[in-house]
């Protein structure tokens, strides 16, 4: 079980210079946020350990807790804004609407808006 302490940032995690970090946000051991990528909460954000934020990538928490899983993989130029499960890949130029929930171990594929809640394995 992942013990929360906020704001934290993994001694392990490989942030490009560019990357802006703002708000209570957990992240986790082994995280790669490329370059040009924006973290921001107003609430609690938590980015489970090895999972890596693409180019450009604008991932937002408005809600109370928000949650990016493990070993997940966000591409290039992708705007998150609920939660992703455990093992999810999402292609370049992804959007995840606000308070979406996608489930663990889905691929969603490149320029694909989620606008409804996806179920583990989805393939879209």
């Amino acid at each position: 079980m992942l013990k929360e302490s906020f704001p934290h940032i993994s001694k392990t995690v490989n942030a490009h210079p560019t990357v802006r970090i703002t708000g209570d946000i957990y992240i986790g051991d082994d995280c790669k946020l490329a370059e040009g990528s924006t973290l921001t909460s107003t609430g609690r954000l938590i980015i489970g350990k090895n999972t890596e934020i693409g180019r450009n990538s604008i991932i937002t928490s408005s809600q109370e807790r928000m949650v990016i899983g493990e070993n997940v993989s966000i591409g290039d130029d992708c705007t998150v804004e609920g939660d992703v499960g455990d093992g999810t890949r999402l292609g370049n130029g992804v959007t995840v609407k606000l308070g979406i929930t996608i489930g663990e171990n889905c691929k969603i594929v490149d320029g694909t808006t989620v606008s409804s809640d996806l179920e583990n394995n989805s393939n879209i």
